[in-house]
């Protein structure tokens, strides 16, 4: 009698899945280890959306480590997984989603928000700039502590390094930006953040890739409050205020994504951003 043993048993996941922007034309290089064991070759899934993929039909099968998605510039969003494959059809299932999102800089100051999880909170790599492309000449942030705005500068080839090194998801900036331009940001999925809000003015931004209702972020009462106005800057550089009152928000409006607002607190508190 002859015998064939079936292999039935999934690789593991590829390690260090990352991306990186090409800055010449905004595409979007797909790097990450090998995984450790028998996997002969990578699924690659691509969606404009973060739970939009068919993983019955990958988009790119390599053998190698990295792959370029040469029409990443045609998306403002895009996510990338990345599963193993064995020589006998076996592909694990592993659900790590990574992506792109690209703010809408224009010229001047914008108030923004990361809207992903970098993957590095060094400004040099999130800001990915270069001595030919160097579009954002400086970030500001806010010491909520000091109250008072904090600035690094570009300075030929890199971030000033006696400023702020790095950039905290789920808090605002302003970017300054010499040109209109789609900025790209990569990491990974929104997650659940936590910010030390001060007594006085804060910047924050969403942690979620969907538009929110202040209501929804900004959970309180009238008994008990701690958010007594939200600003959000308007293209002039003026700015829009809701105000907490006892019957609600007044002139409220939507809370987007990778957008930075002002927070005004009548105290010290920990605000919980969710997805």
């Amino acid at each position: 009698f002859d015998f064939t043993t079936l292999d039935l048993t999934d690789p593991k996941a590829p390690q260090n899945l990352r991306l990186e922007v090409i800055n010449s034309n905004n595409n979007i290089k797909i790097k990450w280890n090998a995984a450790l064991d028998d996997a002969v070759s990578y699924n690659i899934y691509i969606s404009n959306t973060p739970n939009g993929f068919d993983f019955n039909d990958p988009d790119a099968v390599t053998t190698g480590n990295e792959y370029t998605d040469s029409s990443a510039s045609t998306a403002k969003q895009r996510y990338y997984v990345l599963r193993s494959e064995d020589a006998a059809g076996n592909e694990e299932e592993n659900q790590n989603v990574v992506g792109k999102y690209d703010l809408e800089l224009s010229i001047g100051y914008n108030l923004v928000a990361l809207p992903l999880v970098p993957f590095s909170n060094d400004i040099d790599d999130v800001m990915h700039q270069t001595v030919s492309y160097n579009p954002v000449s400086e970030v500001k942030k806010f010491d909520n502590s000091a109250q008072e705005l904090k600035t690094n500068n570009w300075i030929v080839v890199a971030w000033n390094p006696l400023a702020f090194q790095e950039l905290n998801y789920g808090e605002g900036y302003f970017f300054k930006s010499k040109q209109n331009i789609d900025f790209t940001i990569v990491g990974t999925l929104p997650e659940t953040a936590v910010l030390d809000i001060k007594q006085g003015m804060n910047l924050f931004g969403l942690a979620s890739l969907e538009n929110k209702d202040i209501a929804d972020v900004i959970v309180q009462s009238p008994a008990d409050y701690n958010v007594t106005e939200l600003g959000k800057r308007n293209a002039d550089g003026r700015y829009n205020l809701a105000t907490y009152y006892p019957s609600g928000w007044n002139n409220a409006f939507t809370l987007k994504t990778g957008i930075g607002y002002w927070l005004k607190a009548n105290k010290d508190f920990s605000l919980t951003l969710n997805p």
